[in-house]
């Protein structure tokens, strides 16, 4: 690039080199012998707007943490996100290991978002060697192994772990959120988070200590237009049961279910148990995460699910083929009119159905009376959009 510099007597030019960092393939405290670098903090920020995925470096273009604000009507705004890795390493508390890097991510507006934090292959052969023999060890040098299903995150509310008036909650890593760049030796732990705060990496079943329960990751499924929700225990201890919760909003979480009781006899079990739920009036948005209870009240919470829905989706229709009547089930998330159209094979509409849903699932029966036999369409609109359009056959 070049600058022209004139006056109205002379002229000169001037010659500007701007040097560009490309992205780096390493991660926020990496050397470039791919080993972290004990007793530093970096520190960046990004501002986010509701549904932005973005990446927040480091100065030198390292990466710090992957985040999507997920598109509910929350803004994040501006988050400051610092890693620091201790120069003692792995942590300690309760005489419980914990990987030394330590993630701090504070957001304008506290919400719901997926998260990417970086480890490196260093700070999992840290945390082992102090964890083995007595406790679970993280995965190291490959994605594969029993290893990949210890992996679990705390969230610790209100500042350091252990400090006073500060809230922690634990949950278990899907080794479907994990992955493992070999040549730059990285790992990517994925979740999902209701809110912000400090983020430690470590194994489940920390000790090795009998946990009341070890449960996996909940699992949520779209099945038409419900919600299958599905997690199994590996062993229970003093297990009074679950409680499903809903939210809308991935912040404010409410009961879905009453108390599920443990299948194991007294709460008691070594064996791997099923658990399910279904929730049958879904919205648009949708999170999930349960709570387990212990025989003395003590509680904790899963790992937390989302599940959309499009409009098409939360509407369902039958029986096809149909002989009196045709159903149209809606789940609504609000107050509104639902036109229903049927349409023969040659285009003309044969019958009109207009019926007021509210929020909730509702059903919408269309008469069939009167209508020869043969292949008819039904289209679904609501607010003059069309919602739903299906060819279903009527017979005798």
């Amino acid at each position: 690039m070049f600058i022209l510099a004139q006056t109205p007597y002379c002229s000169d030019t001037n010659y500007l080199e701007i040097l560009i960092n490309p992205p780096s393939s390493l991660i926020s405290l990496q050397t470039p012998f791919f080993s972290s670098s004990y007793g530093n903090t970096s520190c960046n920020s990004l501002s986010f707007n509701d549904g932005d995925s973005l990446v927040i470096n480091d100065a030198t273009c390292s990466r710090i943490a992957a985040i999507k604000d997920i598109q509910d009507g929350t803004t994040l705004g501006n988050i400051a996100a610092c890693d620091s890795v201790y120069l003692s390493g792995p942590i300690t508390y309760n005489n419980q290991p914990y990987v030394a890097r330590v993630y701090s991510l504070t957001p304008t507006t506290n919400g719901a978002a997926e998260i990417c934090l970086y480890y490196t292959d260093d700070d999992m052969a840290a945390y082992n060697s102090i964890a083995a023999p007595n406790w679970p060890l993280l995965p190291q040098g490959s994605a594969t192994g029993s290893a990949m299903n210890n992996v679990s995150v705390t969230k610790v509310n209100g500042g350091a772990l252990g400090a006073v008036g500060t809230t922690a909650v634990a949950f278990a890593i899907p080794a479907s959120n994990i992955s493992y760049d070999a040549q730059n030796q990285i790992w990517q732990i994925c979740f999902t988070t209701s809110g912000f705060s400090d983020f430690y990496l470590h194994a489940t079943n920390q000790g090795n200590a009998p946990l009341p329960v070890h449960v996996s990751p909940l699992l949520a499924d779209k099945n038409e237009n419900k919600v299958s929700l599905n997690w199994h225990t590996y062993q229970e201890l003093n297990n009074k049961g679950f409680i499903l919760e809903r939210s809308w909003d991935g912040k404010n979480f409410q009961a879905l279910s009453e108390l599920i009781p443990s299948k194991a006899v007294n709460g008691q079990s070594n064996l791997t148990l099923n658990y399910g739920y279904e929730d049958l009036a879904p919205r648009a948005i949708n999170y999930y995460r349960f709570k387990q209870v212990d025989m003395n009240g003590i509680h904790t919470y899963s790992n937390v699910e989302r599940v959309e829905f499009t409009s098409s989706e939360r509407i369902r229709i039958y029986p096809n083929p149909a002989k009196n009547v045709l159903y149209t089930e809606v789940n609504s998330v609000g107050i509104s009119e639902v036109t229903l159209q049927l349409i023969d094979m040659t285009g003309r509409v044969v019958r009109i159905v207009t019926g007021q849903v509210e929020s909730g699932v509702q059903t919408l029966e269309c008469s069939l009376e009167g209508l020869a036999t043969g292949l008819y369409q039904i289209q679904v609109q609501s607010n003059h959009a069309l919602l739903k359009s299906e060819t279903f056959r009527k017979q005798d």
